[in-house]
């Protein structure tokens, strides 16, 4: 019955407002212990947030037909960052820290894989790319230069020139293709 307001209420005090607390947090300047006391605070919220954002992908599925389901996870957010309750810290420190510390060699190798994967895989289809390119500029520049020059733009309105040179390119459409087109290795 509340959804809409609860998700919109979501987004600005799980999301928003925190953003904003971060924000602000960068930007003290006063003692060095208290800055990193609340960033730290910080960086629990948002580690515990993204965790739960995984397990709603299928979670929220599952059990978002229950009554009051969303207004209990606007409390559980709120309760995650207010300053009397720290219950991120709480959350990061009981349940997500260990299981991450616990299983942070393979992530860390996971993840070194993964970007390996992903820098191989952007350079071989940007390679791909730049070769389709190539060839169809080739071909458009080629086709270009088979079509000759339009009817009556040579002297005494022929469609040859006067005078042409063996070999030489007659226009500037052959030109460009001879430039292009290079001869394949054998």
């Amino acid at each position: 019955m509340f959804a809409f307001p609860a998700r919109v209420l979501m987004v600005l005090l799980g999301y928003v407002y925190p953003g904003y607390r971060c924000f602000k947090a960068l930007k003290l300047t006063q003692k060095r212990d208290q800055r990193e006391k609340v960033l730290a605070d910080w960086c629990a919220y948002w580690m515990v947030v993204a965790a739960l954002a995984a397990v709603e992908v299928v979670g929220d599925s599952l059990v978002s037909w229950v009554p009051l389901y969303y207004e209990a996870k606007l409390a559980f957010v709120v309760y995650l960052w207010h300053p009397r309750t720290r219950g991120a810290m709480f959350v990061y420190d009981s349940m997500l820290a260990p299981r991450i510390a616990q299983h942070e060699e393979v992530i860390d190798r996971t993840l070194s894989e993964a970007k390996a994967k992903a820098g191989d895989a952007a350079y071989e289809y940007w390679r791909r790319g730049s070769d389709t390119a190539q060839k169809l500029v080739v071909q458009a520049v080629a086709q270009i230069a088979a079509q000759g020059p339009a009817q009556g733009q040579g002297e005494g309105g022929g469609s040859k020139p006067a005078f042409t040179v063996s070999g030489a390119p007659r226009n500037a459409h052959e030109a460009a293709a001879a430039a292009l087109v290079t001869p394949k290795e054998e």
